[in-house]
């Protein structure tokens, strides 16, 4: 096996351009450039369809379009994916992580060749004259062969692993307890697996998400996804620009999306807390966001991550100079910081983790105040991971928990108070109180700036099967006892995290029918992302 895969992973070599090596150190930037002036906006939508049960305006304040070069992404799968999902997909996960880092390296395009791309496609003279639907057919038909071509690339450099024999077992498990629609979900891996496991992902593709046998009464869920394993790899492997038209034909373009006008892209920084470091430059990913957002009318608006290590080490550079820089002159809304990477929001030195080279408690503090006092000064939110998930390990996720928030209001309690968005909004985890925790601050003194979204609560999703909703009732109690949170609660996907889950196109819809009568839609799904991210009027006004 290790021969067979030195022979693949050597041919695949020899095609990739300059620059592609596996980093002995964090990557320098690539791309100098701002976008160029006279662009066409050849990833605008041109028309946003609108489901009977969407609200005339509908912003998605929390999703990513990175791919598996901008992470840690070995570290990345094995370590807070795999802890997030215990059994079967976690097991899938870390087999994967060892083959993370050649499968980007080989599949998943760097930034600069995206950029590259992009320029010369909404730059070119034929597209002018092109009508916006033929351009639509000609960007959907790269995209699907690069898939057919990554499916196949997938199985010849895994065929033969761990991966595929776990994956396999796994298959052969599921296949007598479910019926699929497609009657694809129980086949064994193969050269089409992964591009048929995003197929079944596009709106239209088939009629309804797989169902339990009618011989298997006793069964309470689904069983695992297994093949939401692969769609989420395939998005990682995919050019950006793919992932940010795939979300949008899901969610705004195609007949039965549900309506979606806006989505906002957070870039995520793990350096130092995940190894080894990512490919491509933080810079880099911030260059090409803009493009993205640029080349999309506004439809999609990006968030800039801030990592308090970095920043720490840098003396306060990476704040000034790669933060600001990107909401200061480059169309970002918002930052995105990720506790569970091993700090809190604020109060570390009060409620410590120990993490091996990290900046001491004081540091992390001390850099995060001044991030969050920058970003107070221009209205600028900042969104954070609060559930327990997503973490390397359970202390790890302990630091997205209520404490941090706590002392974040404790600390302004005399200053202007920063915006947040506690993202998912405490999490579903029924083991912890941390949505009515995290509702209780926002009613609480100085909490009249403190938000949430609802990005990923699979127990939200009214799908028919036993044990759907289960988690409607905790965020029913949560906004009772606190019914200020209904006016700062606003809907969010976690996608591209959410690709792991079947039919993750009918997300939005099931969110507004689990939280019908307790929630005003029109404020969870716009109206209060636009007093959260204020920026957002500005564009709307544009």
């Amino acid at each position: 096996m290790l021969r067979r895969r030195a022979i693949v992973l050597t041919a695949a070599a020899a095609a990739l351009p300059l620059g592609c090596a596996t980093p002995a150190s964090f990557p320098v930037a690539r791309i100098g450039d701002d976008p160029p002036a006279g662009l066409q906006p050849i990833l605008a939508p041109q028309r946003i369809v609108k489901a009977p049960a969407a609200p005339q305006r509908v912003i998605d304040v929390h999703a990513h379009f990175f791919n598996a070069r901008d992470v840690p992404v070995s570290g990345y799968l094995g370590g807070p994916v795999a802890h997030s999902r215990p059994g079967p997909i976690g097991d899938l996960m870390r087999l994967l992580a060892p083959w993370a880092e050649d499968l980007a390296l080989l599949l998943a395009p760097d930034a600069l060749t995206e950029w590259q791309d992009l320029i010369g496609r909404a730059g070119s003279a034929r597209v002018q004259a092109v009508e916006p639907a033929e351009l639509r057919k000609t960007l959907d038909a790269a995209r699907q062969a690069h898939l057919q071509a990554v499916s196949r690339r997938v199985f010849e450099i895994l065929g033969g692993s761990r991966f595929e024999t776990e994956f396999n077992r796994q298959k052969g498990a599921v296949a007598p307890r479910i019926r699929s629609l497609q009657g694809t979900e129980g086949a064994p891996l193969g050269a089409d697996s992964l591009f048929n496991a995003m197929q079944r992902d596009r709106p239209g593709a088939t009629p309804g998400a797989a169902t339990l046998s009618l011989d298997s009464p006793a069964i309470d869920e689904l069983p695992p996804y297994t093949d939401g394993v692969l769609a989420f790899l395939g998005y990682m492997l995919s050019y950006r620009w793919m992932n940010l038209l795939a979300y949008q034909q899901a969610y705004s373009t195609q007949d039965g999306a549900f309506g979606v006008d806006r989505v906002l892209g957070a870039l995520v920084d793990f350096d130092h807390w995940l190894m080894p470091p990512p490919h491509v430059a933080h810079e880099d990913q911030i260059r090409l966001h803009q493009l993205l957002s640029q080349l999309s009318g506004g439809y999609m608006l990006p968030l800039v991550a801030y990592n308090p290590w970095t920043d720490a080490r840098s003396g306060g550079q990476l704040l000034r100079q790669r933060v600001l820089d990107a909401i200061d002159h480059r169309g970002f809304v918002g930052v995105k910081i990720y506790p569970p990477n091993g700090f809190r929001p604020l109060g570390n030195s009060r409620h410590p983790l120990a993490v091996k080279g990290a900046p001491t408690p004081g540091e992390l503090d001390q850099a995060l105040r001044a991030m969050w006092r920058a970003c107070a000064a221009r209205d600028v939110p900042v969104m954070a991971h609060s559930g327990h998930s997503m973490g390397s390990d359970d202390a790890h996720e302990d630091m997205a928990g209520p404490l941090g928030w706590q002392d974040l209001l404790t600390a302004f309690e005399h200053e202007k108070a920063p915006v947040a968005n506690t993202g998912h909004f405490g999490g579903e985890d029924p083991r912890y109180a941390w949505t009515e925790e995290i509702a209780a601050l926002m009613d609480a003194p100085g909490g009249s700036a403190l938000y949430a979204d609802l990005g990923y609560w699979s127990d939200l999703r009214c799908n028919g099967a036993r044990g759907a909703c289960g988690a409607r009732p905790r965020l029913q109690q949560a906004l009772q006892r606190h019914p200020v949170a209904a006016q700062r609660l606003m809907y969010g996907s976690d996608w591209l995290m959410l690709s792991q889950e079947r039919r993750w196109d009918r997300y939005p819809a099931e969110i507004a029918a689990a939280t019908q009568s307790l929630v005003d839609p029109d404020a969870l799904f716009g109206g209060n992302a636009m007093q959260c991210f204020r920026r957002l009027t500005a564009v709307a006004q544009g």
